[in-house]
Formats: C-alpha cells, sequence, structure tokens
C-alpha cells in the first residue's frame, strides 16, 4: 500500500512539474487526478490498519476458521478430481482393450488366409 501512494504522488508531482514548464493543461489536470487518486488508498490503508489493532485476537480466530474451511473444500475439490481421473482412466483401457481386439481379429485373418501382413487396413468396428 505504501509503495501505491508513493508511487502515485510520485508520478502525480512529475506530471505536475512538467506540466508547469510546458503550460500543457492536460497534463497538469492528469496530474492532478493521479495525486488525488492516492487519497483512498491512504484511507482504506489506515481503515485495514485500525481495524487490525482492533481485533488482532478475532482475526486469529477467524483466520483459522478460514483455514479450516479452505482445506475442507480443497480436500473436497481433489477427491472429486480423483473420482473424475479414474472414470477417464476407465474409459481409456476400454478403448485400448477394443482396439487391441480389432488388431488380433484382423491378425487372426492374415494368417488363416496365408497372406503377409502389409500394414493396418481399414478395419470396421465388431
Amino acid at each position: 500500500m505504501v509503495w501505491q501512494i508513493l508511487s502515485r504522488l510520485l508520478l502525480g508531482g512529475v506530471l505536475v512539474v512538467s506540466a508547469g514548464a510546458y503550460e500543457a493543461v492536460p497534463v497538469l489536470i492528469c496530474g492532478l487526478l493521479v495525486c488525488g487518486s492516492a487519497i483512498p488508498i491512504a484511507v482504506k490503508a489506515s481503515r485495514a490498519l485500525h481495524k487490525a489493532e482492533l481485533g488482532t485476537s478475532d482475526l486469529a480466530a477467524s483466520m483459522e476458521r478460514r483455514l479450516a474451511e479452505f482445506e475442507d473444500r480443497s480436500f473436497q475439490y481433489l477427491n472429486e478430481l480423483e473420482d473424475r481421473n479414474i472414470e477417464r482412466v476407465e474409459a481409456v483401457e476400454e478403448r485400448i482393450d477394443y482396439a487391441e481386439r480389432l488388431l488380433a481379429r484382423r491378425n487372426e485373418v492374415y494368417v488363416a488366409e496365408n497372406k503377409p501382413f502389409r500394414g493396418l487396413p481399414m478395419v470396421t468396428p465388431i
């Protein structure tokens, strides 16, 4: 927060000074706007510090509760992800088995006909 405030004040100051040197009113206005945008950030930072000083014990308890909730959600998400991956692996295994059966059947046809095997011709599904 401090760096945001300082960088805005510095940039705004540079714009204001350069606008005064070149008599550029739009640049002067932009510089004032950039400087003015640091005010809400400073107010927000001071409020956050004030709240942190008032409720440090409440803050620790709420952080522990939120961390426990996050852990529960992450474990639930990981379990769902594992279930989906198991289903995907099973589908891939079924496809591989099907492809192996097709290749074995085609190979049996070539062996029965005493033809040399020259690549894989188009095969219709079983």
